[in-house]
C-alpha cells in the first residue's frame, strides 16, 4: 500500500498595507486579530489560548502592545512566543519563552513571589510595525473565567476580535452580563 500525504501552511500576511483604511483613520494601532479559546476540562482545570495581533501605526500606539504573561502556583504558562514584523510583514525579531524576562509581580523588590510575569520589552525602530503574541496557561482555578473586551480603548480599531469558550463535560457556568453605554 502507497499513501501521500499533502499538508500546506497558511502563513499570515502582516504587512500594515493590507490594513483597510477606514481601520487605520485617526487610530494609533490596530488589533488585526484578538482571539480567546478557553476550555474547561474539569471543576479543577482549564485551559487559556490566547492570540493577539497589533499593528502599531505610530508611538502612540505602542501602550497597547503587552506582550507578558502572568502565572503563580495555580497557573502553569504551557506555550509562550512573540514575534514582531516590519511594515512590509517580513519577520524581524522572534521571541521564545525562554527569551522572556521572568520577574515577581509584586512590586517592592521582592526576590521571589507566588504571583510572578513573564515578558519581553521590546523596543521599535520603525512605525508601523506588528506584533503576533501567543500564550497558553493551564489553572485549576475555574472560579473567574477571563473576560473578553473586543473594543478596549480609543484610537484603538478593532479588525477581528473573537472568544470561544469550549465546555466539553456541560458544566454548568453562571455568568453576570454587563452592558457598557458609550456617550459621546
Amino acid at each position: 500500500m502507497f499513501s501521500i500525504n499533502a499538508t500546506f501552511s497558511q502563513k499570515e500576511n502582516y504587512a500594515s498595507l493590507l490594513i483597510p483604511s477606514a481601520l487605520k483613520e485617526d487610530a494609533n494601532a490596530v488589533v488585526r486579530d484578538n482571539s480567546i479559546e478557553i476550555t474547561i476540562e474539569d471543576v479543577d482545570a482549564m485551559t487559556v489560548l490566547k492570540k493577539e495581533v497589533i499593528t502599531v501605526l505610530n508611538k502612540l500606539g505602542d501602550n497597547y502592545v503587552s506582550m507578558s504573561a502572568h502565572y503563580d502556583d495555580d497557573t502553569k504558562i504551557t506555550e509562550l512566543s512573540a514575534t514582531i514584523y516590519d511594515a512590509f510583514g517580513r519577520e524581524i525579531k522572534k521571541y521564545k519563552e525562554r527569551d522572556f524576562l521572568d520577574v515577581s509581580a509584586v512590586s517592592g523588590g521582592t526576590l521571589y513571589s507566588d504571583s510572578r510575569v513573564k515578558y519581553v520589552d521590546h523596543t521599535p525602530v520603525s512605525y508601523p510595525y506588528t506584533v503576533v503574541f501567543e500564550s497558553e496557561y493551564k489553572t485549576s482555578s475555574t472560579g473567574f473565567i477571563p473576560s473578553w473586551f473586543p473594543v478596549e480603548s480609543y484610537f484603538l480599531s478593532i479588525e477581528k476580535s473573537s472568544y470561544k469558550l469550549l465546555n466539553p463535560k456541560h458544566f454548568t457556568i453562571r455568568k453576570k452580563r454587563k452592558i457598557f453605554i458609550l456617550i459621546l
